[in-house]
């Protein structure tokens, strides 16, 4: 992929219009949907992630960690964050002042991005943590 650092010029855009007006259909084809919706694979199913595990339902982070097989859950209404190892046994939960959206493992620590108040509000609050990654 090309960025460009500068603006293009009038003539090369003038030139950019002027293959698009001689090289674009005047039509595109028709498109065709399938009748019937299609089935989703046997192999997918849907299910709880931990069973027995409440949660508000309202997920706000989900990523791995592959270095340490973790996986961070971070939800809303409740606010947790919650830690899974990579057979989704969970392993820390943590609450904290507003929903996580976001953690980076960075030199043996792991720092979280908190998202404030997700509620409509006209206070802005601003929320970050760190704490030492486990090993």
């Amino acid at each position: 992929m090309t960025v460009l650092t500068r603006g293009v010029s009038e003539a090369d855009w003038e030139k950019i219009v002027a293959y698009y007006l001689a090289e674009a259909p005047d039509t595109l084809p028709p498109q065709s949907l399938p009748a019937e919706p299609q089935l989703d694979p046997p192999f997918f199913k849907i299910g709880p992630f931990a069973p027995h595990l409440r949660s508000s339902g309202i997920i706000t982070l989900l990523k791995t960690d592959a270095a340490h097989q973790r996986i961070f859950l971070g939800e809303a209404g409740t606010n947790l964050l919650r830690t899974f190892d990579f057979n989704r046994r969970l392993i820390a939960t943590q609450t904290l002042a507003s929903p996580p959206t976001d953690v980076i493992v960075d030199s043996g620590r792991v720092l979280l991005l908190e998202s404030g108040i997700l509620d409509p509000t006209m206070s802005p609050r601003a929320v970050s943590s760190t704490w030492p990654a486990e090993s």
